[in-house]
């Protein structure tokens, strides 16, 4: 079984998409990731994402790799925190705020064990995530524990 710490391992060497865009500067990184997860990654999904409803809500990201759904939400007006397994994921979606001239709260924290309080988010989402967490109930769990009551995960 895999563990927290050689997923994080192997995700801060190889973060999201570092090989398909290389080292370039934080627009142009933006501007690839939103125009493949548009056009190909999350086309399927784009309505199910909900954003412009997400105006106002408190709103967590767990997983945020190089941060689009972060980005995306901030952009509607929620009031987004994201989280990450890795410092590198961190970094980028950092990066992608800033290039989109958005805020949000970024850290580091594992989706198994999140630092906040039972009842803190209206919304909480995830994208490609569980299936690199080794304990997968101990971070749906954690998901619903940090979502307010009639709140919503996707």
């Amino acid at each position: 079984m895999k563990s927290v710490d050689s997923v994080k391992a192997y995700w801060e060497q190889n973060p999201l998409l570092a090989f398909e865009v290389g080292a370039v500067g934080a627009d142009e990184r933006w501007q690839y990731l939103d125009r493949i997860k548009r056009t190909d990654v999350e086309a399927f999904a784009i309505n199910y994402w909900g954003f412009e409803s997400a105006r106002g809500k408190t709103l967590l990201d767990i997983g945020c790799g190089p941060g689009w759904l972060t980005v995306m939400y901030a952009r509607n007006g929620a009031v987004v925190t994201a989280v990450d397994l890795t410092e590198q994921a961190v970094e980028l979606t950092s990066k992608a705020l800033s290039a989109n001239g958005v805020d949000a709260s970024v850290q580091v924290a594992s989706a198994e064990s999140l630092p906040f309080p039972d009842q803190s988010f209206d919304v909480v989402v995830s994208s490609g995530v569980l299936h690199h967490t080794p304990d997968v109930g101990s971070a749906i769990r954690e998901a619903y524990r940090v979502t307010r009551e009639g709140g919503g995960t996707g």
